[in-house]
């Protein structure tokens, strides 16, 4: 299977210690320049793909009825794990052409090349979340299974492609807005705490409050005015934007407190998070953006918040992350 250049394969010398995983039909290994030789009637033939990224796949055929059916399983597992392979990578990787014992070629989406509009060169093994040597060495096999079978893929998905969405060329705003955006898609769908308090609490103290605003006189109020004060009330319930980031990492910033080195503390990333959702709010409600230089590292810290939580969702182990990864060194870098 034919690939994009990626950096998962990236400048280690380790060739040897290629990525594996199983796939619901065979075994699958990442690799990159392969060569082969073939015997034909007393003759060899050297053949290969030199310099090329690619997935090398053993297929059993008994899994499948039929040529039509292998090439239809192949090609959705494919277009499925590829979100995965990009969301490594930080860039859209995807297939576009898989050849069978050689003479059989399938070609991919052809739309699906032109999602890649990244030229900047900040594409190396070095940039990546992850250790690259962990991934290669043990943590493969665990990634692709929880991926695939993940009872929350759609989730996982959505943030991954959202996420993917920040790494491609364009202007900066554009990737500013798209990180927050992201960002708020985690909280949204895996922030357990949303209220203050419980619903019976907070019914007696916003009829409470009402009955205080209906009878204060300190203030000269018209009735539209009133009623729109009390209808801002049920806002009062919810937790703030800043305490549920805070809730959602506590925990996780503890857990990669070793990779993060003597460039931060997990305190130092929580009290980084309310500086963050600050200049967001002027950002997303006024269009404001007055430090170019702080903006960049929100970018970074947003990515690399939600970059840990995708990993976190697939039980990949933080303390395998990659302590000079590129958005884990943007977010600590004053």
């Amino acid at each position: 299977v034919l690939l994009q250049k990626t950096p998962l394969l990236g400048r280690l010398r380790d060739d040897n210690k290629a990525a594996t995983w199983n796939t619901p039909f065979g075994s699958a290994k990442l690799i990159r320049d392969l060569k082969r030789k073939d015997e034909v009637n007393g003759r060899t033939y050297e053949w290969g793909y030199p310099n090329q990224d690619l997935i090398e796949l053993k297929i059993d055929s008994t899994h499948f009825n039929s040529s039509r059916d292998m090439v239809l399983g192949i090609v959705d597992y494919l277009d499925e794990i590829m979100w995965l392979i990009s969301f490594l990578s930080r860039k859209y990787i995807w297939w576009y052409r898989i050849d069978i014992d050689g003479p059989i070629k399938i070609y991919g989406n052809p739309h699906m090349m032109k999602h890649n509009r990244k030229n900047r060169d900040d594409e190396h093994s070095h940039d990546l979340l992850i250790d690259l040597k962990a991934f290669r060495a043990t943590e493969s096999q665990t990634l692709f299974d929880n991926f695939r079978n993940s009872p929350i893929k759609g989730k996982i998905l959505s943030l991954i492609q959202y996420l993917l969405i920040t790494y491609t060329d364009s202007f900066f705003e554009h990737e500013l807005a798209i990180s927050h955006i992201t960002l708020e898609k985690l909280v949204h769908n895996f922030s357990g705490r949303k209220n203050i308090i419980n619903d019976g609490k907070f019914k007696k103290i916003r009829r409470a409050l009402k009955a205080t605003l209906d009878e204060q006189k300190s203030v000269d109020l018209t009735p539209e005015e009133l009623e729109q004060i009390k209808g801002k009330l049920p806002e009062l319930q919810r937790c703030s934007y800043s305490e549920r980031l805070k809730l959602l990492f506590t925990d996780i910033f503890h857990e990669i407190s070793d990779s993060l080195e003597s460039r931060a503390t997990p305190d130092d990333l929580l009290n980084q998070i309310g500086e963050l959702v600050s200049r967001r709010n002027k950002f997303i409600h006024r269009g404001e953006t007055t430090d170019m230089k702080l903006a960049y590292r929100d970018v970074c810290f947003t990515r690399f918040m939600v970059g840990l939580w995708v990993l976190k969702l697939l039980d990949y182990p933080l303390d395998k992350i990659n302590p000079l990864g590129h958005d884990l060194f943007g977010s600590t870098t004053k």
